[in-house]
């Protein structure tokens, strides 16, 4: 074994867009799973406690709530990430329409590509036609796949240049913009 320190916070691209938009002093609610666990009690807990919605996020028994672990060298850059991100596959439609009633109040949903594939298409359907306005966060270059090739009621996404390359295939920021935008994004 090596001699190392350890430093463990809640985390997950939706759930820190949700924590900073109620910082922030505005209305936020988060639509999850988290295992019957330690974790996924705290997270609900500590969502609570700052004042988010979260009547959308559903306890899974027998699951664990999802984990990421960074292993950081000496300097601080990163060295290997592990992500156990399985709960995420048990989010299916219908969990989708339980989210309903957060989609009718808002202004903006923003989702990440955590969601599976069919749940990310019927999410940027529903957008076309709603009051709300979307933002789209792919997390990876891997589940950048998850999108559907037409992304029509995508307002913003919220790229790294992996991930606008591996939708695109283009290199240039901004070629990979204008096919973006070809494929229907704002």
């Amino acid at each position: 074994s090596n001699p190392a320190s350890a430093h463990v916070s809640a985390g997950g691209v939706a759930r820190n867009v949700c924590e900073t938009i109620v910082r922030l002093g505005a209305r936020a609610g988060l639509a999850t799973l988290v295992g019957d666990d330690d974790a996924g009690r705290r997270i609900v807990a500590d969502l609570t406690a700052l004042g988010a919605d979260v009547s959308a996020i559903r306890t899974v028994v027998g699951a664990r709530t999802a984990e990421y672990v960074a292993v950081l060298d000496a300097d601080g850059t990163l060295a290997t990430g592990l992500a156990d991100m399985a709960i995420f596959d048990l989010f299916d439609l219908s969990d989708f329409d339980r989210t309903a009633p957060l989609r009718a109040e808002a202004g903006w949903v923003f989702a990440d590509c955590n969601l599976p594939a069919p749940v990310l298409a019927a999410l940027i359907g529903a957008a076309v036609d709603a009051p709300f306005r979307l933002a789209l966060d792919p997390v990876s270059v891997t589940k950048a796949a998850r999108l559907p090739a037409r992304l029509g009621g995508v307002d913003l996404m919220i790229l790294n240049r992996d991930e606008a390359t591996a939708l695109t295939d283009a290199e240039d920021p901004d070629v990979a913009i204008d096919r973006l935008q070809g494929r229907g994004v704002g």
